[in-house]
């Protein structure tokens, strides 16, 4: 297998060209998009912790308003309890603001717990206990409003809010309580809360961080789901603590996502907003390819018009060396080459005119001092091959001097002669080559 022709200089130098053209463009290419990155996701995080406050603060004023009107109800029940089942029955059917704020059912315990009456009616809690209930035991037995934790409703057996504040007489003595139930499964505050996205990809989710499980959110698959356990996943961890209240987590969505957390402080709940983060990088990669494609057409010009630029300038030395190919096969004499400009390339070539002239001048010299002998004198390489034969020599032979140059020595050698001289030249070579 022949050996491969190397590089032109042109060739050489353009592809350095394209490579460093390449390197540089695709390394700034790398650290812009880097900090675009972390830039866009600091703009889009603070805008999404912006947006989780605003809709937690939304949601704490749906529940605290609910707190407010069943408070205000809580007032005229007192008397209603004194008065009887039925007038605590009746007041509770026409209480219809109450009606409209819990979507699944309303009803009124006395001291016990034991409803006394439930809208909608023969809805099933009438005559039950709900003694033990979080909910129940914060309004009886603390005296305070009390948002219980989102549970399997005991009648609806679907996922419910329940709430409840407590009753007090003229001598604020705690005498029983109103309770009431949201379903999530059915239409409710939070759905055109939560059907708000944010983005293409966002979505809120509601979780209840004493008992790590989700309450609801824009996806019905987190209606009471657990958490994971506390050390399977440390981001949770964190955002659940309120040690953070931004972060990027693959769980449980199986994918990263941007989250941003906010504080439902009359629930003791958090919010979570979260968005895809390839919606976050979405833009920053196809601006990343942009630039790779605008590089690969920059490097491509810049190369080719470097190789035009170099084949421009290197010309003059492509035809100099053509020039000079040219005069030692023809076996020429030396002539001087064309000076097109006068830079660094035009300076070489007069540089090498000049040689050439001083070389042409010994020349002429050495064939003065040959043909002023007597004796038959030529020149020859390590092959034996003539380059240069004097005027005796070429009267002993009866050949031209010019005809010389190309000749065989040995071929001028008598038969007798010819091995004597083969090994004279076989000495001479030995002694002339390097050890």
């Amino acid at each position: 297998m022949g050996r491969r022709a190397p590089l032109t200089l042109s060739a050489r130098i353009t592809l350095w060209v394209l490579v460093l053209f390449l390197g540089t463009i695709w390394c700034v290419s790398f650290i812009a998009t880097r900090y675009l990155r972390h830039e866009i996701r600091s703009v889009v995080g603070s805008q999404q912790a912006a947006t989780v406050r605003m809709v937690a603060n939304q949601v704490n004023q749906e529940l605290m308003d609910r707190i407010l009107v069943m408070q205000s109800v809580a007032q005229l029940a007192a008397d209603a309890l004194e008065s009887g089942p039925d007038a605590v029955e009746e007041l509770l059917l026409s209480r219809y603001d109450l009606h409209a704020l819990f979507n699944s059912r309303v009803y009124i315990l006395d001291s016990t717990g034991t409803a006394l009456a439930a809208w909608p009616v023969g809805s099933g809690p009438k005559g039950r206990s709900y003694a033990g209930l979080d909910y129940i035991e914060g309004a009886l037995r603390d005296g305070v409003a009390t948002i219980g934790r989102p549970l399997i409703g005991l009648t609806s057996r679907e996922p419910t809010i329940p709430m409840a504040v407590s009753i007090r007489n003229s001598e604020g003595k705690i005498v029983g309580a109103i309770a009431g139930t949201i379903n999530l499964t059915r239409p409710n505050f939070l759905d055109p809360i939560m059907e708000n996205r944010h983005g293409a990809t966002g979505n809120f989710v509601l979780v209840d961080t004493a008992r790590r499980q989700t309450i609801g959110g824009t996806d019905k698959q987190f209606i009471l789901q657990p958490l994971p356990a506390p050390g399977e996943d440390s981001v949770v961890d964190r955002l659940v603590s309120g040690t953070d209240t931004e972060a990027i987590s693959d769980k449980p969505w199986g994918h990263p996502r941007l989250m941003s957390v906010h504080a439902i402080p009359v629930s003791g709940w958090q919010l979570g907003a979260t968005l895809a983060l390839d919606e976050v990088d979405g833009p920053i990669r196809e601006v990343q390819r942009r630039i790779i494609a605008t590089a690969i057409v920059l490097s491509l010009l810049a190369a080719a018009a470097t190789w035009l630029m170099l084949r421009r300038l290197l010309h003059p030395l492509g035809e100099a060396a053509r020039q000079l190919t040219e005069l030692a096969a023809e076996r020429s004499p030396l002539a001087p080459v064309l000076v097109r400009r006068n830079d660094e390339i035009g300076q070489l070539l007069s540089a090498f005119n000049h040689l050439i002239q001083v070389l042409g001048e010994r020349e002429t010299l050495l064939k003065q001092v040959l043909n002023a002998t007597h004796v038959g004198i030529c020149l020859m390489d390590c092959h034996g091959t003539i380059s240069l034969a004097n005027r005796a020599m070429s009267e002993m032979f009866g050949i031209p001097a010019s005809r010389f140059s190309g000749l065989q020595y040995f071929a001028l050698v008598p038969p007798e002669e010819r091995e004597r001289v083969r090994q004279a030249q076989a000495r001479w070579r030995n002694a002339a080559s390097p050890d």
